[in-house]
């Protein structure tokens, strides 16, 4: 802790995003960016003489479960200012949360526009500063003949109708269109359909990890970057990660790249890798979420205050230079932002092929702030679907009903009061819940567990009897299963526990998760434990 600051008085923010999920592998790293700024406040005394506790919350890649999360942080927590969430349909539900709590929500990631509100901030790109500029160069750059392929929701859809607009409006021609549900991995299809009309560009908002599958599937077809490329609003350094060789040639557009040789990145690589791992990769949505909590801290210096109504007040007009470039918050809580094609080399990395010759101004309503320019195409187009999105909205409402907060509020108090220790993990053995009894059986702190497997807390030689007592469980030869094994805690220590584990089964019946239930075993009269490793395994009734 900073010399100066005051531990006692310490100031909560939230941070919310997918620890689980299609999402999860995308946002987690978002995560550790917010965490890193925080962190480089607190070294410089703070904010206000105060520290910045962070409170890390999961939305699950669930717009539901983030505005659930997002009322518990506003409400019960006290939480005023939240940094999070990646789709727009998590961003819509969260707004609508700090609006009604007087809440700040910023928001990182590049989005569709046609929103503004005063309880957010958006430091991701408009369409005007992402695609419109990216569509420009592969016009000139590549030729006229699009395929527009993405995930099935809100930015991708208007991302679409903005290209078709710009298209038209430039003499280029879209040969097909195909929308997938998030988290796809079939693209069979979309492949065939691709390679039947002929494009010499995919235009591409296809999000998380269905990106893998796509790319994977567009290799094994035959077609490479000299067939057509794929332009990618959505796919930056650490989506390369999973996608190797198959992405080799292919285009993506940003603000930033991590390959850019300026003082800047290098200090915000060197800072990042230093504190997450020599081997991590940034991106544009990770400088962003960081450079949001630096922009956040500006105006909370400016108002002197934390109050999120005078944050708010104070935010327009702070500047930020760094990795990104310079960002301004506009009146219209959105910031400046340049652009950049880059291309995928064979080392994995993107290579700028084209960046802008200054920021961008937001414009969230596809110029319609400009005089004159509410008769163009491209914004009459891009209006159309304003009922399409005020629909989604209404859906996610419903979504998020009364009913469904209230049993979420009292299954929460009694998970977190319950006397053993009880988790939620997904079919990797990843957790996503862990109440805080489990938390004192194994000494780690709820945000060091979320994300961590079940099997880098458990002894190894109580590791492959539990993954056998799994692998029954997934194959329908037992209900339950019951085992004693060992966690190692935080400390280095071994805990001996019982555990009972059950799957939770879909409709069709395969396993959803696993909910463990853990008692911690005392030692005897004599103060001797019992040996780990004796399971049992409880047949359907």
């Amino acid at each position: 802790m900073a010399e100066g600051t005051d531990v006692s008085r310490s100031f909560r923010v939230g941070i919310l995003h997918s620890l689980a999920g299609t999402m999860a592998a995308s946002e987690r790293p978002l995560v550790d960016a917010a965490l890193l700024a925080l962190e480089e406040l607190d070294a410089k005394g703070g904010l206000l003489g105060r520290p910045v506790e962070a409170v890390v919350a999961d939305g699950r890649s669930e717009p539901a479960t983030f505005g659930r999360e997002a009322r518990r942080l506003y409400g019960p927590e006290g939480i005023g200012t939240l940094f999070g969430c990646w789709t727009s349909s998590a961003r819509k539900a969260v707004r609508r949360e700090a609006e009604a709590a007087g809440g700040l929500l910023w928001y990182p990631v590049q989005y569709e526009g046609l929103e503004e509100s005063e309880n957010v901030f958006y430091t991701g790109g408009t369409l005007n500063q992402q695609v419109e500029p990216a569509l420009d160069w592969a016009l000139a750059e590549l030729g006229q003949r699009f395929f527009l392929v993405g995930s099935d929701y809100v930015y991708p859809r208007i991302a679409n109708r903005l290209a078709r607009a710009l298209l038209s409006s430039h003499g280029g021609e879209v040969t097909g269109e195909e929308l997938v549900p998030l988290g796809s991995v079939d693209f069979a299809d979309v492949v065939r359909r691709i390679r039947e009309s002929g494009p010499v560009v995919v235009f591409s908002t296809i999000n998380g990890d269905s990106n893998v599958a796509f790319y994977r599937q567009l290799a094994a077809a035959g077609l490479s970057p000299s067939d057509f490329p794929v332009l990618a609003m959505s796919v930056a350094e650490t989506e390369l990660l999973s996608l190797g060789a198959s992405a080799h040639g292919h285009l993506a557009c940003w603000g930033y790249f991590q390959t850019q040789k300026t003082e800047a990145n290098r200090k915000f690589l060197a800072a990042y890798r230093a504190r997450f791992g020599s081997d991590r990769s940034t991106s544009d949505p990770i400088a962003a979420a960081h450079a949001q909590v630096h922009l956040w801290a500006e105006a909370v210096r400016r108002a002197g205050s934390f109050a999120p109504a005078e944050v708010a007040k104070a935010a327009p007009g702070c500047r930020l230079g760094g990795p990104l470039g310079e960002l301004c918050i506009r009146p219209n809580h959105h910031v400046t932002r340049s652009a950049m094609v880059g291309r995928v080399g064979p080392d994995g990395q993107l290579h700028v092929v084209w960046a802008s010759a200054h920021p961008f101004e937001p414009l969230p309503w596809l110029g319609i702030e400009r005089a004159g320019l509410i008769n163009e195409p491209i914004v009459k187009e891009a209006l159309a679907a304003w009922p399409e999105v005020e629909a989604d909205a209404r859906l996610e409402r419903h979504r998020s009903a009364e009913a469904l907060q209230e049993s979420e509020e009292r299954f929460r108090a009694i998970f977190e009061a319950a006397p053993v220790g009880i988790v939620e993990c997904d079919v990797s053995g990843r957790y996503l819940r862990v109440n805080e009894r489990f938390r004192e059986i194994t000494g780690y702190g709820e945000v060091e567990l979320l994300g961590r497997t079940f099997h880098e807390v458990t002894h190894p030689d109580d590791l492959q009897l539990e993954l056998e007592l799994l692998r029954r469980l997934v194959a329908g030869e037992v209900e339950r299963a019951t085992m004693e094994k060992r966690y190692v805690r935080r400390d280095g220590s071994p805990r001996l526990v019982h555990l009972t584990i059950s799957a939770v089964r879909r409709p069709e019946g395969g396993v959803e998760n696993y909910i463990g239930i853990v008692e911690e075993v005392r030692p005897d009269a004599a103060g001797t434990l019992r040996s780990p490793g004796t399971a049992d395994g409880e047949r359907e009734r």
